[in-house]
């Protein structure tokens, strides 16, 4: 038997969503980080944690 995979979920407007699991870089440490998002159109996420983008990038407001 195989290695099982557990993929979360959450739910949007009564669909249930999964989560990819993403590397992400971080300019702030210089560093990659492992991140869950959601999957977007083109090769873009949609980052769902507030507090692992203000601990990687600065001045969220003024780029985006």
């Amino acid at each position: 038997m195989g290695k099982e995979i557990e993929i979360p979920f959450i739910n949007a407007e009564g669909y249930s969503v999964p989560l990819i699991k993403v590397r992400m870089e971080c300019p702030k440490s210089g560093e990659d980080v492992l991140i869950y998002a959601l999957p977007d159109s083109g090769s873009r996420f949609s980052l769902i944690n507030r507090r692992t983008l203000n601990e990687c990038f600065d001045n969220l407001e003024d780029h985006y």
